[in-house]
């Protein structure tokens, strides 16, 4: 019996639309979801974050699903230690210590970008895991204890070269922190009157000027005009909009709130410099985009950086799993903003 053209054609989007949604990894093994609609390899590193499961950046598709694999084999192992499904083909182990091997190996390669040499025992395999586990706990507990201080001057550091730079190996993305470049202490003479401190900013508010009214603009010639006449700052956001997980959370759970949005349009020119791999853009538009990106050597995504109307950079800050309202509240007392 054949069915009706409206029926398959409706069986066929619905299908269409499934297939959209998750992702075949290899057969007998659970399909990976994807809402958004990532690539292969993007939504099994998405997926790994939601695990809290730590991956490199630039590890491959093949390792990303080689380790999906071992994550189930691990976990249906752990669960069901004597039972073996009947879908899943059982390998016997040809050497435990060659297995063993070469899982430390795939770990280091796609959770830590470390490449194990050829010929190394299992134990230095070991110890060379323990060790980049070690750096990573010590880099995360830095992370924390740096997120929960007023940020300062001297603390101050570049993401680029801190141990807090964030990294798609994270389960969530750990916070940049200020760029200043520390001035030397030096003894004030006795009884001389200690530094004033630095000047509270207080920018023209209420302003209609180009990218000063709210809404974002991707000239910078322009932004700089309005900096100039409105006596602000430039709020520059370089982002991947189309492609990067983390650039989508910033702007999702900051960039879209109204506490952003009321505390922007009062203090800052908003620039917008996006690299997009899907979607088109002008090509002057890319031509200024990248240029913006190497005059401020910003080679990460996402990074927010606040300059002043000359194009002097003040203050450098990217995603945090924060609530807006902190957010904003971490930026204002590192600029100096006048509540």
């Amino acid at each position: 019996m054949r069915m009706p053209m409206k029926v398959t054609l409706v069986l066929l989007l619905t299908s269409a639309a499934w297939a959209a949604d998750e992702i075949l990894v290899a057969d007998g093994y659970p399909a990976v979801p994807n809402p958004i609609g990532f690539d292969v390899r993007l939504a099994l590193i998405d997926w790994f974050h939601g695990q809290h499961i730590k991956v490199a950046e630039k590890s491959s598709e093949a390792d990303l699903k080689a380790l999906y694999v071992q994550h189930w084999d691990a976990v249906r192992s752990a669960n069901s230690p004597k039972v073996v499904e009947p879908s899943i083909p059982q390998k016997a182990p040809s050497d435990p210590v060659a297995d063993a091997l070469n899982d430390i190996r795939l770990q280091l390669r796609v959770q830590y970008h470390v490449t194990l040499p050829d010929g190394s025992s299992l134990e230095e395999a070991r110890a060379q895991l323990d060790a980049e586990r070690k750096r990573d706990n010590e880099a995360r507990a830095a992370t924390a204890a740096h997120a929960e201080s007023p940020p300062s001057d001297v603390d101050a550091a570049d993401p680029d070269s801190h141990p807090v730079r964030p990294r798609v190996s994270d389960s969530r993305p750990v916070v940049q922190q200020p760029v200043a470049s520390p001035s030397p202490q030096v003894a004030a003479p006795r009884g001389s009157e200690p530094p004033a401190p630095p000047p509270v900013y207080r920018p023209n508010k209420r302003s209609s000027s180009p990218g000063s009214d709210g809404r974002w603009i991707t000239d910078p010639v322009q932004a700089k005009q309005s900096a100039i006449k409105d006596q602000r700052m430039i709020l520059i956001l370089f982002t991947g909009s189309d492609w990067c997980p983390w650039c989508v959370k910033l702007e999702e759970e900051i960039l879209r709130t109204s506490v952003f949005k009321d505390w922007a349009s009062d203090n800052f020119v908003l620039l917008y410099i996006d690299f997009p791999r899907r979607k088109h853009i002008d090509q002057d538009l890319a031509k200024s985009n990248a240029a913006v990106a190497r005059q401020y050597g910003v080679s990460s995504y996402p990074t927010v950086l606040f300059v002043d109307s000359t194009g002097k950079q003040v203050f450098k800050y990217g995603y945090a799993p924060l609530h807006p309202t902190k957010w904003v509240a971490h930026c204002s007392g590192s600029l100096g903003i006048a509540e």
